[in-house]
């Protein structure tokens, strides 16, 4: 038996502030009002430059199919944006789910 899941992922900033100067970029990565992961990059060191590692993970999830990750790094927010929606969809398509949008469609 198959079942339906209500919303594509979306990616919302977190809005956090590291200084006066610079919100930071996280971001949670939710499925309806469901957060099923995080996205966020290394603080930089002080005196030292931009920092080049995004990290990601799933969370929430019960299990994994062998094939995926729940977490990883990459080396930008797009690139950690791609490999957290590859694995999700890994999940949803184990755990015998489909995003379905909310009208139905």
């Amino acid at each position: 038996m198959r079942y339906g899941y209500r919303m594509p992922l979306k990616f919302r900033e977190t809005g956090l502030v590291l200084s006066p100067h610079e919100i930071r970029k996280d971001c949670t990565a939710c499925s309806g009002e469901w957060a099923v992961g995080y996205i966020y990059r290394e603080a930089p060191e002080e005196g030292g430059g931009e920092p080049r590692t995004w990290f990601w993970s799933l969370h929430g999830v019960s299990g994994k199919p062998a094939d995926s990750r729940g977490h990883g790094a990459a080396p930008s927010l797009e690139a950690a944006q791609a490999d957290l929606e590859a694995n999700w969809q890994k999940w949803l398509r184990w755990a015998g789910l489909k995003e379905i949008a909310l009208d139905g469609s």
